[in-house]
């Protein structure tokens, strides 16, 4: 019996581990067959390998490819790599089950493989970085890459895996030469502002002693002087806010790029003490420079410093005036430069008075953190209140974590019980209304929850009850416990099985009203993925999201579009092709799915130097293409998506609908730009939530639908054949495919 011998002659690539398991699991499967039939061994065990071999060479093909796409493909589309092993996991299973194999080994196989898997990643990712520094034309390739994203991956790759303490001196070494000759031909700053594992401690003792930091000598990435910033604190506890504090104004103005402005590299954790790291300047500090050459054009410093609010690109009201002093000319820096608005929402933040102010129709304008949650406590039961409370609990992410906005909650409950000043009446007000508070966030559902923070309410839920035994506040702690187990998990959306019995449609079975449905499911179950608080993250903090998510599936539906056209030689398939896509659009659009509306628009359109192919459609298809690949155009601000936007084809899905995402969520990026973090009242920042009203205000207008329910079709066979070719699809393959020539 000679299965799976590509995969185990193999090296270990991304995926190729796993599709080794898989093969083994059929060698084990059909022995537990062999040694539990009884007499039949033979005519079993060579029954269900024949019934396995199709899974096996499916796996062998894949690794082939897997493997001739060398390691940086391989890392940069690890997630397609991924998709495919859950792909193939899954026909296996679906084998598996339909031969009707007996389940105990299955049942025993499942721990054993979950323990592995990432160390098995881990290991992977090591292995595939290694061979990319190692090779000159893998690194040539990498750089010669337009989008920045590639490299920044790698990067991001390399300094993960140096902050692991354990890693070999060798090859943390390697991981340190490779990370520098990115660095130096990219001129840009790898993208985690954590620098663990990359920097060295050289000098015992301060080079220089300030008020708040001594600055120490150290070596990032074997190459580069750089000094290392420890700051002076006092107790533990300042230390760790101090910290957070840190890292958070590092991250911001390392990406500061002005001439005259010392940039930071990130912070580094050495024997648990933090440090951040800038280049180090052999002239000193400033004074230092001052003191050293009296001769020095002190105001022309000045005035160079001044410059800096010229970074900022808001268009401010209050522009600083030229500075007398270098404490003057600092604070007119905090005024203008955007980056500093972030310094300035850390001063709301900190702030320890509750102020709130308010319009006079009373709604909030603007308040530090402290004012703007004791008053979601305070004003829970006022109905004036509503609407700020799904503001506050939709779109404070901008401002602060979900975690430490659960802190402040537990804190404001503690405080209460602790509070002897205030009659027990009024203590036992605002307990309830914490906890009236968490319900509301819980049953909302628009701010991100996972298993730890679930983890820590359930935990202060249990301190509540031991605390407070009276009957209504029992009461009211065991129903949030209930509303905490039974939370909806909001877990990564997973491959669509078929129905037990069924088959993968062929493309002779799919109809463009099948097609339509099946990009209808899949983009509305992204769609339904995504928070308001997604949008805000994506416009102001780097990272992958839900957001990331949607646009991602509907560039891939796109891509294979155009590899869909691309695919024939022939005039008439690709012309059949065509106006099989022009049909799936106009499907689309009855079930006012926009989004992917838009994507076949697009794929059309940038297939039309195809023209040789429009002489064999219709002229009632060629205008259907001309217009539908002009909706995406930009003309009259998409004045033409727009007109199809309030279109109702079919009644049945007037209230439903999936719009374009990229374009609104440029919409909503325009909001943000327009209405700063903190405002100013009285010489005091604060943060400014009008900008939250005016985002929720346009959220509400933009999407104001939901995604047609359509759920009956899932199981149906469209959707997981349409899953199955995009798992195909990589997001690298548009210029690939832009370059083939129309016959």
């Amino acid at each position: 019996m000679k299965i799976g011998c590509k995969v185990t002659s193999s090296a270990h690539p991304l995926g190729v581990k796993q599709c080794e398991n898989m093969v083994t699991r059929c060698m084990e499967l059909i022995r537990s067959v062999q040694e539990g039939a009884q007499g039949q061994e033979e005519t079993k065990a060579a029954a269900l390998t024949q019934h396995l071999e199709p899974s096996i060479e499916t796996i062998d093909e894949k690794v082939v490819e897997w493997v001739n796409w060398g390691p940086l493909k391989r890392l940069l589309q690890r997630s397609e790599i991924k998709d495919g092993v859950d792909l193939l996991q899954r026909q296996l299973d679906d084998a598996i089950f339909h031969f009707g194999a007996p389940t105990n080994f299955e049942l025993q196989r499942s721990p054993r493989e979950s323990k592995v898997t990432s160390s098995t990643d881990s290991t992977e990712i090591r292995e595939a970085l290694q061979a990319i520094i190692n090779s000159r034309v893998e690194i040539k390739t990498l750089l010669a890459i337009q989008s920045p994203q590639p490299v920044e991956q790698v990067m991001r790759h390399l300094q993960e895996e140096l902050q692991n303490p354990n890693m070999p001196a060798e090859q943390r070494g390697s991981f340190r030469g490779g990370l520098w000759a990115l660095y130096s031909k990219t001129s840009k700053l790898p993208p985690l502002t954590d620098l663990t594992g990359q920097v060295e401690l050289n000098s015992r003792n301060p080079e220089f002693i300030g008020s708040s930091n001594d600055i120490y000598t150290g070596t990032w990435l074997d190459k580069e002087m750089v000094a290392l910033h420890f700051p002076k604190t006092l107790s533990h506890s300042a230390i760790i806010i101090h910290n957070k504090d840190l890292e958070r104004e590092v991250s911001i103005w390392r990406n500061v790029d002005h001439p005259n402005v010392l940039p930071l590299y990130g912070i580094v954790y050495i024997r648990k003490h933090l440090y951040s790291v800038a280049p180090w300047m052999t002239n000193g500090t400033a004074i230092n420079f001052v003191q050293k050459r009296p001769q020095a054009n002190v105001l022309k410093m000045l005035s160079e410093i001044a410059e800096v609010d010229r970074i900022s690109p808001l268009p401010l009201a209050r522009r600083p005036q030229a500075a007398d002093s270098l404490n003057t000319t600092a604070r007119s820096i905090l005024a203008v430069d955007s980056a500093n608005q972030e310094f300035l929402l850390q001063k709301a933040i900190s702030d320890r008075d509750h102020l709130v102010y308010t319009n006079h129709s009373g709604l909030v304008l603007a308040g530090t953190l402290k004012g703007l949650v004791n008053r979601l406590v305070d004003n829970f039961n006022l109905c004036k209140d509503e609407e700020y409370r799904k503001v506050m609990l939709t779109a404070c992410t901008d401002f602060i974590t979900p975690e430490d906005l659960f802190a402040m909650l537990q804190c404001r409950f503690d405080e209460a019980e602790e509070d002897t000043h205030n009659n027990p009446a009024t203590r036992l007000a605002t307990q309830y209304n914490v906890f009236m508070v968490i319900s509301y966030w819980l049953k909302w559902q628009q701010l991100p929850i996972d298993s730890r923070l679930l983890w820590q309410m359930r935990g202060f839920c249990e301190a509540a009850i031991r605390m407070k035994p009276s009957s209504p506040m029992v009461d009211k702690a065991a129903d949030l416990l209930l509303l905490i187990d039974t939370q909806p998990k909001r877990d990564v959306i997973s491959r669509t099985s078929l129905m037990p019995g069924g088959q993968m449609l062929s493309p002779n079975e799919i109809t463009p009203h099948g097609l339509a449905i099946a990009f209808t499911l899949l983009e509305g179950d992204r769609y339904r993925q995504i928070m308001p608080c997604d949008y805000l993250a994506k416009f102001d903090r780097p990272g992958y999201n839900n957001v990331d998510a949607a646009c991602s599936a509907n560039k891939k539906i796109t891509l294979w579009i155009k590899r869909s056209l691309l695919h024939y030689d022939s005039l008439q398939s690709r012309a059949a092709v065509s106006k099989f896509f022009i049909q799936t659009a106009n499907e689309c659009r009855k079930l006012r799915n926009y989004h992917s509306l838009i994507a076949i628009a697009i794929a059309l359109d940038s297939a039309q130097s195809l023209d040789s192919t429009r002489d064999y459609l219709s002229s009632n298809t060629v205008a259907q293409l001309e217009a539908l690949v002009k909706l995406p155009h930009p003309e009259g601000n998409y004045s033409r998506y727009r007109e199809v936007l309030a279109e109702v084809i079919d009644p049945a899905y007037r209230d439903y609908g999936i719009p374009w995402i990229a374009l609104h969520s440029e919409e909503l990026h325009l909001v943000l730009h327009l209405n700063a973090k903190v405002v100013e009242i009285e010489k005091r920042p604060l943060i400014n939530f009008q900008r939250y009203t005016k985002f929720m205000d346009r959220v509400k207008e933009i999407f104001p639908l939901t995604p047609p329910d359509l759920e009956r079709y899932r199981h149906q066979g469209q959707l997981a054949y349409l899953e199955a070719k995009l798992a195909e699809v990589g997001l690298d393959e548009g210029e690939e495919m832009l370059k083939r020539v129309n016959p």
